[in-house]
């Protein structure tokens, strides 16, 4: 279970998208009445999560780009 240490602006719908779980599994896991209200500084327990401090789930690479095309040769 990884950590993650709440940011001003943060919302606990945003964390949950960030590393790919639910706002419910977060609520749970933190012992939160009302998940409205989370507090900068507040340090949440990520469920399911134990590869790091406050990485968010991995983006899938973007497809490689096709070449330019040449042109013909004239004739």
């Amino acid at each position: 279970m990884a950590t993650y240490n709440v940011r001003r602006g943060d919302t606990l719908s945003a964390i949950a998208a960030r590393f790919n779980t639910s706002v419910s599994a977060l609520a749970k896991a933190n012992n939160i009445a009302n998940p409205d209200r989370i507090l900068a500084g507040q340090r949440l327990q990520v469920p399911g999560k134990s590869d790091g401090f406050d990485r968010p789930a991995s983006r899938p690479a973007p497809p490689p780009s096709q070449p330019a095309a040449t042109p013909a040769p004239s004739a």
